[in-house]
């Protein structure tokens, strides 16, 4: 049974770019076919990350410190879905499956997300076809205008109101209901399998993995009867015969082995790729650090700086426990004196009143 597959990821100032670059193979993607495309559907044209801020500016939300500023969608199916005869087949897909599935996918996405969907992006060249949508989590929610017992409609940038626990199990339950015409199925609700992260998915289930396809081994026929040896005519016969019969399986078999060596190529094509990135970000490391044993002393400086700060943090909140009793203490006086000065202005009014009557 072929199930619909869905992962999230948040998206922050952090990251957006790396994402942006990847989702629109900007950079190089070690286990990506560089033979095959991706497909842009929604913000061709514009880059991923004007495109989230873009959202965020027209809908007049702020964006604070921290802030999630997309979710990402990771929308695929398992490969026996787009591949039925051999799901092993790296790369390989039912064109008319792939077009069913996709159509399924925009329709779900824009009806779910409308503005708020912002890149949709389809990659053929990895493994198994799959998705990448960026959905900015604008909400409309009531804010109390200050002084007074009225509401206003605003728009708040609020990952935790769009993606929270509760409505990603929903999401789960919608999109396997949305996917159902096409024979896929939810997998199984409140699972312990714990969910690889959506880089980690990138890197092990995209990742080619040539199983070489066995060549049949070439068998001799029988050797001829009696009849046959005993005529040299009807020897030669049957000599070429056997000729062609191995000529003929030698053909299929070289065939199949420049098929399997391709494959092998592309691998190692990847694999020589990926070694280039890991290079240059281990020279980068070791420009930046100097070495491990650098490395390690700046994490350690990190680690004491983060439990110095977690002092002071503490030390300001006693400071500001303090300075708040202070404050209590000082309008509890002031309450007091407002009061005397009221009681002495009552009196006054009484002592003008009696001087008025006496006169």
């Amino acid at each position: 049974m072929a199930y619909a597959i869905c992962r999230t990821e948040k998206i922050t100032a952090g990251n957006l770019n790396s994402a942006g670059q990847h989702n629109r193979r900007e950079v190089d993607v070690p286990n990506a076919d560089p033979d095959r495309g991706i497909r842009t559907y929604i913000g061709k044209g514009k880059s991923i990350p004007d495109l989230v801020h873009a959202r965020i500016e027209k809908a007049g939300a702020k964006i604070r410190k921290n802030s999630v500023l997309a979710q990402e969608l990771l929308l695929t199916a398992s490969p026996e879905y787009f591949r039925p005869e051999d799901s092993s087949e790296y790369g390989a897909f039912d064109s008319t499956r792939l077009d069913d599935w996709l159509k399924q996918n925009r329709a779900f996405l824009t009806e779910k997300y409308g503005a708020n969907l912002v890149a949709v992006d389809l990659h053929l060249d990895e493994a198994t076809p799959h998705i990448h949508a960026l959905v900015v989590p604008i909400v409309e929610k009531q804010q109390k205008l200050r002084g007074k017992d009225e509401y206003i409609t605003v728009n708040k940038l609020s990952a935790n109101d769009m993606f929270n626990p509760r409505t990603l199990r929903i999401l789960q339950d919608e999109y396997a209901k949305a996917m159902k015409p096409l024979g896929l199925k939810r997998g199984v609700k409140g699972s312990k399998a714990k969910h690889e992260e959506v880089k980690k998915f990138y890197g092990q289930s995209h990742d080619p993995v040539i199983k070489p396809t066995p060549v049949p081994p070439i068998k001799f026929d029988e050797l001829p009867s009696l009849a046959i040896r005993a005529s040299d005519n009807k020897l030669r016969q049957w000599l070429d015969q056997v000729a062609q019969g191995i000529e003929d399986k030698l053909k299929i078999a070289v065939e199949r082995m420049a098929a399997e060596l391709g494959k092998v190529s592309k691998q190692a094509q990847a694999y020589e790729r990926r070694w280039k990135a890991e290079k240059q970000r281990t020279a980068t490391l070791l420009r930046d650090f100097g070495s491990l044993e650098g490395i390690r002393t700046v994490i350690e400086q990190k680690d004491a700086e983060i439990a110095a700060e977690k002092l002071l943090n503490e030390g300001l909140r006693a400071e500001v426990s303090d300075v708040t009793e202070k404050l209590d203490v000082a309008q509890a006086a002031n309450e007091g004196l407002e009061k005397q000065v009221q009681v002495l202005k009552f009196e006054a009014r009484i002592e003008q009143k009696g001087s008025e009557i006496s006169l």
